[in-house]
């Protein structure tokens, strides 16, 4: 696992070894340019292989930026956007972080830097979305793991952009000394 400091904040770069472009493709979606599945894909038989990978590698991010607990998958989805679309500037809530895996894309993400809502500049002017903080290239196969509470955006691609996304939260949280732990 590379770790590389961004604002500064952890993201996490790593290489999986599988091929789930057939599986990609294999998918139903309801929009023919745009589309996500379910996010419930870490319980699907056909995607263990992955959501096990992607779990491990996930507990080495959290390891690598100083967390404890082992932490687990709690929604993963499918998303596939074709020539030129892509998903407006977000961030992901109800967990401690994400990632983005790269089955087919020529485009990557970009990360906003972190900054108080009544500073950040508007997400779209007259020349196009802000690209000026940090973007990460796509490597097929290759994950990237971040905080949930980066606002992040996929950049149009010129071909179909097939991608798999999952939210991680800790198998437990607190402690039974400090009565602050839920499980």
């Amino acid at each position: 696992m590379h770790i590389r400091t961004v604002f500064p904040t952890p993201i996490g770069f790593e290489k999986l070894e599988g091929d789930w472009l057939e599986l990609a493709n294999s998918q139903e979606f309801a929009n023919e340019f745009f589309g996500q599945t379910s996010g419930d894909l870490h319980t699907k038989d056909e995607w263990q292989d992955l959501a096990t990978k992607l779990t491990e590698a996930a507990n080495k991010y959290n390891t690598e930026i100083g967390n404890v607990t082992p932490v687990h998958i709690s929604n993963m989805w499918l998303n596939r956007y074709y020539q030129y679309n892509s998903i407006h500037p977000h961030f992901h809530s109800n967990c401690l972080f994400s990632c983005v895996l790269y089955i087919s894309s020529d485009s990557g993400t970009v990360f906003y830097r972190p900054q108080p809502i009544q500073f950040q500049a508007s997400e779209y002017n007259d020349r196009g979305y802000f690209y000026d903080d940090f973007t990460a290239q796509p490597e097929t196969n290759g994950v990237l793991f971040f905080p949930a509470n980066v606002r992040h955006t996929s950049i149009p691609s010129s071909t179909v952009r097939l991608t798999v996304s999952a939210n991680f939260n800790s198998d437990s949280y607190g402690n039974t000394h400090s009565l602050n732990r839920l499980d």
